[in-house]
């Protein structure tokens, strides 16, 4: 079974969630000590991966909904990838 660019989104922001609760989690005997920071979801690489595909799949609409000047929308996303986005 293959899974919605959606379906995928979804599942990468619930890991991004557990994978910052297992950081903090591991983090908290060395925060006894010093000042260590909480490690939040949009921290995490899967968070991040999400929020890219999110903004890849937004621009491919977009592009297959013959939207104007495509070459510009691929590079405003490819330009983007590198930021995260809030949760919508």
């Amino acid at each position: 079974m293959r899974s919605t660019p959606e379906e995928i989104v979804e599942e990468l922001e619930e890991l991004a969630a557990i994978s910052a609760d297992d950081l903090n989690e591991a983090n908290a005997p060395l925060a006894q000590v010093i000042r260590v920071p909480d490690v939040g979801k949009e921290d995490t690489a899967e968070w991040q991966a999400a929020s890219m595909i999110r903004r890849f799949v937004e621009a491919l609409r977009k592009i297959a909904g013959d939207a104007p000047d495509p070459a510009r929308i691929a590079r405003d996303a490819l330009d983007d990838a590198g930021s995260v986005t809030p949760p919508e």
